[in-house]
């Protein structure tokens, strides 16, 4: 008889998620980098980064810098997040999203 598991989800761990921020902010400038505000050391894989305010291009959203990290975690890493909220703080005018990974052959 064959064990069959079903597959693990891959940690999200500090380190990934710096190399993944790093790789995205190589393509910014300064003053538009995403910076990691923290990061769960429990281990669930929540974390939450913040996004400068400003103009986009014609065609262009807000929302697709939310997603180029997922999409990094997702492609290179095998790493699902959601998004589960975030806010825009007029103090710093940037916007603050929390993400978590997820299983979802949990």
């Amino acid at each position: 008889m064959v064990d069959v598991k079903a597959p693990q989800t891959k940690a999200l761990t500090r380190a990934v998620l710096e190399s993944h921020v790093a790789k995205l902010n190589a393509a910014r400038r300064e003053a538009e980098a995403i910076v990691i505000e923290s990061y769960d050391e429990a281990g669930v894989g929540a974390f939450v980064l913040s996004f400068p305010d400003m103009q986009k291009g014609e065609g262009e959203c807000l929302d697709q810098d939310f997603t180029l990290i997922q999409w990094a975690l997702f492609e290179h890493e095998d790493i699902s997040t959601s998004i589960i909220g975030g806010e825009r703080n007029d103090a710093d005018e940037r916007y603050h999203m929390r993400y978590e990974a997820v299983d979802w052959d949990a």
